[in-house]
């Protein structure tokens, strides 16, 4: 081996480990922070829970939210027949330790066979932490006999893998 090709080899050994010290930190540091930013993605845990409404029954529980875990729900969808025809006021979710709720009015799509219809797809947020239960109230004019089935449908956070801060609720009067 000459001096030459030498001289050239260790030069560019010098050179890659300088551009190895200033390179090497700022790229780990990026890519750590795209592993971490991926833990609260709502599609890592998809959570959905299926209500089948009977004619005996206006209240649902969901289950209870898996210890260590948050459920975000973002959205309900489904149908209900009324028998007799007749109104149906809403399709409420609350959390039961927090009085947290949100209300959604169902839509007329029409009759069938002597039956109202009532659709729902209502896009919202309603937050529950570990142990907590949500739960489904389908309000109606006066108790009649009905058959429907709806889906709740969101995610879960991990609280094990980056904590979950606590859900602060405001009263407003």
């Amino acid at each position: 081996m000459n001096r030459r090709t030498l001289f050239c080899m260790t030069a560019g050994l010098v050179a890659l480990t300088a551009i190895g010290n200033y390179t090497a930190k700022p790229l780990w540091a990026q890519i750590k922070a795209v592993l971490v930013a991926n833990v609260d993605q709502p599609g890592r845990i998809p959570y959905q829970g299926l209500v089948v409404v009977r004619a005996d029954t206006c209240c649902y529980s969901l289950p209870p939210v898996p210890s260590g875990k948050r459920l975000v729900i973002t959205n309900v969808t489904g149908s209900i027949k009324l028998n007799p025809p007749g109104v149906l006021a809403s399709v409420d979710l609350a959390n039961q330790q927090t009085a947290a709720q949100v209300s959604n009015a169902a839509t007329l799509a029409g009759t069938v066979a002597g039956q109202n219809v009532f659709g729902l797809n209502a896009p919202m947020q309603l937050v529950a932490d570990s142990g907590q239960t949500i739960q489904m109230t389908i309000s109606g004019g006066v108790p009649i006999p009905s058959v429907g089935i709806f889906t709740v449908s969101g995610y879960l956070l991990d609280c094990g893998v980056a904590s979950c801060a606590p859900i602060v609720t405001h009263l407003v009067r």
